[in-house]
């Protein structure tokens, strides 16, 4: 007789937690000590952080524990789901308990259900319990005026969504599969085949293509290849979207259905066997052999020093042995290794086919360039702009998240839509392509390119075949613009209102003792603000290659409790007469620059006069020669006015190099500039620009004439 209770049987249910209480008491235990115990530790060892700065500090922990930056559960939720769905399900690849089961006067449906909701009550008792206790530990310590109810519940929710992830992939592979090793083995694909399937196509699209630009795709495709990964970056501050909420639920209620329907046809024989559906077979195998023919690939390339033909090599050995192993598998039957050649030999021939694709750029992806009446806006990525003092602290005004890189902001935040700007990236993306077909070797620039297309398509291009000399006038072009500048740099995103503290500092005076002055008066601020803005839009780049900063103002965001929220650095330079003049008004003047008669003296250190002799060793197997042994020196010291004067010429200091992108730095020398008269005491080190070295410095190190 067939029991007519719909959808599950409560009394299954029962049975089924009665039989695994094992598995309840060890999240218990486990949740109840990283819970409620951890947030009682923590929440007592927070007394003297939470003296100095109460309102910011303790929402921020408690906020860390109950919401999605929390990430202890979600580690926790891995194992727990996948053993929770292997217990529930077990008896399916079992011969004896799978014929049991299946004799009851129960409906299939009704034991699916009934045995998945079990795997989750498994779990989500003891999660709902623990953090119920955690609740009333934090109302026990005093802070539960700190929580904040809707970050608990959306933080709760977003674990429970995990668990039902992890839990319906591992029952979907418990049906598919025969076996409980096989099956688990079957987990761990499903689970991380995407992840690794990601990293093998950026690896090989960066050895084919020359202007693979990997970072505009990074983050679209990172989240979207593996649930443990996408669960594991998102934060309050870079949370999932609802409509990648809505397609958790679709996947987990599409896998669900289809585990169910699988399960209604899946034969009782199945249990002991690899694979509980023959058909199924190839559908899981060759993905599987493709993933390990690529990874084979890539390794045996890279062990061999890039060549193709261990790439190749690699590749053979890769179909072969995923081959082998997993009809070994299938069959569980080392005689089996050589069944189903026919299939292997196609899928050879079809792989072959496919990597010939990259490997003769047959789709033009090098060469690929919109045309100009398509283009929508660009985005720009500059490597010497992204060292930018200006643009480092983007970061801490927007608040975004952290696990975005500073390149991938630097594409959000340049997007230029002027005609002008696009014309010239336009340009020089043509001679990326120009110069990447000649084979042009001697390049020393690399740009980051997304194109936006009128239809909403993107193209994203890394150039590395440039010369900074030919793309510099385009690149001052689209600095020169207020497009560009206005996002560019940080001060325009602000409003100056919030701007509450201004520090001026000497760019040439030494660390701890570089501040000129603090202006704290909101109309002065206001004014000084105005004036940088108006001479930074007058700044050209052709001037500021010759033009060294001489102050750089501080500006700052406080709460009321003195905490820094954010800062931003601007330079001024020498041609600022507006913001000069502001400075001036307040009774605050230029800073005195160091000359050659204060320099008691100047060391330069030669990097690359080191390096030759290491490379040099490493190339014959021998010892890194001694300075003494080698006949000329790595460093020399300099005293003489004349030549001090010439190398304070040609060399700024370092701190001021992070604000100009167009100073060509040098970091072959370090040069350490001392005096005992500048400054009470002066020792900083300037950077050379590399296109006004002073001859006798190189000549100084003889040497060189053999690394060049």
């Amino acid at each position: 007789m067939t029991s007519k209770s719909s959808y599950f049987d409560l009394s299954l249910i029962m049975d089924k937690l009665r039989k695994s209480p094992w598995i309840i008491t060890m999240y218990s235990v486990i949740l109840f000590f990283a819970m409620p115990v951890f947030l009682i530790i923590r929440m007592q060892n927070i007394s003297s952080r939470m003296a100095q700065n109460p309102d910011s500090y303790i929402p921020s922990v408690i906020s860390g524990f109950f919401s999605i930056d929390s990430k202890t559960i979600i580690i926790l939720i891995i194992p727990a789901a996948v053993i929770a769905a292997a217990t529930a399900f077990y008896y399916i690849n079992s011969k004896k308990q799978v014929d049991f089961y299946h004799s009851l006067p129960i409906l299939r449906e009704k034991l699916f259900v009934s045995n998945y909701i079990a795997g989750v009550l498994c779990f989500l008792l003891p999660y709902t319990v623990s953090l119920i206790l955690s609740v009333i530990a934090l109302w026990g310590t005093g802070f539960i005026s700190y929580l904040n109810p809707l970050l608990a519940i959306s933080g709760y929710l977003f674990n429970v969504l995990f668990y039902f992830v992890i839990y319906t992939i591992t029952i979907f592979s418990m049906v598919l599969c025969g076996n409980l090793v096989v099956s688990l083995l079957g987990t761990v694909v499903f689970l991380i085949y995407g992840l690794l399937f990601y990293l093998v196509y950026t690896e090989f699209m960066a050895y084919f293509y020359k202007n693979y630009y990997q970072i505009a795709t990074l983050e679209s495709l990172a989240r979207n290849v593996s649930p443990i990964l996408d669960f594991l970056i998102a934060t309050t501050d870079y949370s999932f979207s609802g409509a990648r909420i809505i397609c958790y639920v679709i996947l987990t209620v599409a896998l669900t259905a289809l585990s169910l329907y699988l399960y209604k046809k899946r034969p009782s024989e199945a249990a002991g066997r690899a694979m509980a559906f023959k058909s199924s077979r190839p559908i899981i195998k060759y993905p599987i052999v493709l993933l390990c023919t690529a990874i084979l690939g890539l390794f045996f390339m890279s062990a061999g020093g890039g060549h193709i033909g261990w790439m190749i090599f690699g590749f053979v050995c890769g179909a072969a042995l995923s081959h082998f192993i997993i009809e070994i598998i299938y069959n569980f039957d080392f005689k089996a290794i050589f069944n189903n050649i026919k299939g292997l030999a196609a899928f050879a021939v079809l792989f072959g086919l496919f990597i010939c694709v990259p490997a003769f750029d047959i789709t033009g992806y090098d060469s690929k360039l919109p045309d100009i009446t398509e283009i929508k806006s660009v985005r720009l990525r500059i490597t010497d702009f992204n060292r930018s003092s200006y643009f480092a602290n983007v970061q801490e005004i927007s608040n975004t998240n952290y696990y975005r890189t500073r390149e991938r902001q630097m594409l959000d935040k340049l997007d230029l839509a002027d005609i002008k700007n696009i014309e010239a990236v336009h340009l020089i993306a043509k001679m990326g392509v120009l110069n990447g077909e000649e084979g042009l070797n001697n390049s020393d620039s690399t740009i980051g390119i997304e194109f936006e297309l009128k239809n909403g398509l993107k193209i994203a291009r890394r150039y590395r075949n440039l010369k900074s000399s030919e793309i510099e006038p385009y690149i001052m072009g689209v600095f020169d613009t207020q497009e560009f500048k206005n996002k560019f740099y940080a001060m325009y995103s602000i409003d100056k209102n919030n701007i509450n503290q201004v520090n001026v500092e000497n760019l040439y005076g030494s660390s701890g003792n570089d501040r000129i002055a603090q202006i704290i008066d909101a109309n002065r601020i206001g004014s000084l603000i105005d004036a940088v803005k108006n001479d930074t839009l007058e700044l050209k780049g052709k001037s500021m290659k010759n033009e060294t900063p001489i102050i750089a103002l501080n500006l700052v965001n406080r709460s009321s409790d003195e905490r820094v929220n954010w800062q931003v650095n601007v330079a001024v330079y020498p041609s600022f007469t507006q913001t000069l003049d502001v400075l001036k008004s307040f009774g605050i003047r230029n800073p005195e620059i160091i000359s050659a008669d204060m320099v008691d003296s100047i060391q330069i250190y030669n990097y690359e006069y080191e390096k030759y002799y290491y490379d040099k060793a490493a190339a014959y197997s021998q010892a890194v020669p001694t300075r003494e042994s080698m006949g000329s020196p790595y460093e020399i010291s300099i005293t003489d006015k004349g030549e001090i004067e010439e190398i304070l010429k040609s060399s700024i200091p370092e701190r001021a190099v992070a604000y100009n992108p167009f100073f060509k730095r040098y970091d072959g020398y370090r040069v350490t500039v001392m005096s005992s008269k500048f400054l009470n005491g002066y020792n900083e080190t300037f950077i050379f620009n590399e296109d006004l070295i002073p001859q006798f410095i190189k000549d100084k190190f003889p040497e060189m004439n053999k690394i060049n």
